[in-house]
């Protein structure tokens, strides 16, 4: 193996470059080295500085030592997932550990971590009245993160195994009436509009620019979502509207506009580029498309305004599309469902009109 400097060499048997760094030390007060490979040596070398990066962010936790699970988060967060995954999962993520477990379970040795304090950890978050789906989120950032720390050998296993979360329950979103739908689409409001007509989600009506129309072919192309996130520096904002590309890569799509929708935009339209709720650059953030739409549910004296949400208005698409008979395959891909399963879950058990209307049909077929 020739050595080639800075911490690389080369094996000729294998014919791939190796970058060696210190990466702690064991009990023993044995050094822990951390290795890269490629076949390129650039490449080993880019390898090698990150891994170093890594290592150092390490630099005040001892290994099998007395590094803190707060101390371990913070590293995880820094090494293991910026710049992996989307801005508002960081900024979920670093909420999530701030809020709860750091105050929870900060000070306790990464090493002494126990399934029993895991498993305390989350009674304290149901009894605190914190949803099953928060409570299972928060989890699973606690999971991962400890998973990460088993290969840099800061526990023998993992503590988040077997754990027992609070069963969730999934919350009921009744869908407009028709007469409901009726007074909404009397307003003529184009938000409201296109999620009643599209199924479109909050975030990806107010992300959409009047690029991603074609009313020559009939069509809207769903790329991007906006949502308010909580800053991840320390800048003065607290949060900020960021715009990505959407939840998932099936929810990037194109949507067929029925010819109502076509002719409404038509009208709407009043320049060649810029978001198209506000025919400019400026746009109109999520939250504050939401309140507008509690207003007009209040002014169209529509009851429980107030507990209603912009989602209902997608939940409302989809129920009127199974009512009109689509099938599941071609509402799962318009709405931007991973499969047609998870549509069916949602959305099948809303729609007793149409199943009794179908079921009515049925006659004996032998009649005496």
């Amino acid at each position: 193996m020739a050595k080639l400097g800075r911490g690389i060499y080369y094996r000729k048997k294998e014919k791939r470059y190796v970058g060696k760094c210190p990466a702690g030390r064991t009990a023993g007060n044995k050094i822990i080295y951390a290795y890269v490979y490629s076949k390129s040596y650039k490449e080993v070398l880019r390898k090698l500085e990150a891994k170093r990066a890594e290592v150092s962010s390490l630099k005040n936790m001892k290994i099998y030592g007395d590094g803190s699970l707060e101390q371990w988060m913070l590293h995880f967060m820094k090494a293991c997932v910026s710049g992996k995954v989307k801005y508002s999962t960081i900024a979920a993520y670093n909420t999530k550990i701030k809020n709860h477990i750091i105050p929870a379970l900060g000070k306790i040795k990464v090493a002494a971590l126990t399934k029993e304090q895991v498993q305390d950890f989350i009674l304290m978050l149901s009894k605190k009245g914190i949803s099953p789906v928060t409570i299972k989120s928060i989890y699973g950032i606690l999971r991962m993160a400890v998973k990460k720390a088993i290969p840099e050998k800061l526990l023998p296993e993992t503590p988040c195994r077997n754990i027992t979360l609070p069963e969730i329950t999934a919350k009921k979103t009744e869908p407009f009436t028709k007469r409901q739908q009726a007074l909404l689409e009397k307003s003529k409001e184009t938000g409201v509009i296109l999620s009643l007509y599209t199924g479109m989600r909050l975030g990806e009506i107010c992300a959409l620019r009047i690029e991603n129309v074609n009313l020559q072919n009939g069509t809207l192309r769903v790329e991007s979502t906006m949502q308010r996130v909580k800053s991840n520096d320390n800048s003065i904002k607290k949060t900020m509207v960021i715009i990505t590309t959407p939840k998932s890569k099936k929810s990037e799509r194109v949507i067929p506009l029925p010819p109502c929708v076509i002719t409404l935009l038509k009208k709407h339209i009043k320049a060649k580029k810029g978001f198209l709720l506000t025919n400019s650059e400026k746009f109109i953030e999520p939250r504050t498309l939401q309140n507008r739409f509690k207003k007009l549910l209040k002014s169209c004296g529509i009851e429980n305004a107030g507990s209603t949400n912009f989602h209902a208005l997608r939940h409302t698409f989809a129920t009127r599309c199974l009512e009109s008979g689509m099938d599941i395959k071609t509402l799962s891909e318009i709405l931007g469902h991973g499969n047609a399963s998870f549509t069916m879950n949602i959305y099948c058990h809303s729609c007793n009109d149409h199943k009794k209307e179908c079921m009515s049909r049925l006659e004996f077929i032998y009649v005496a």
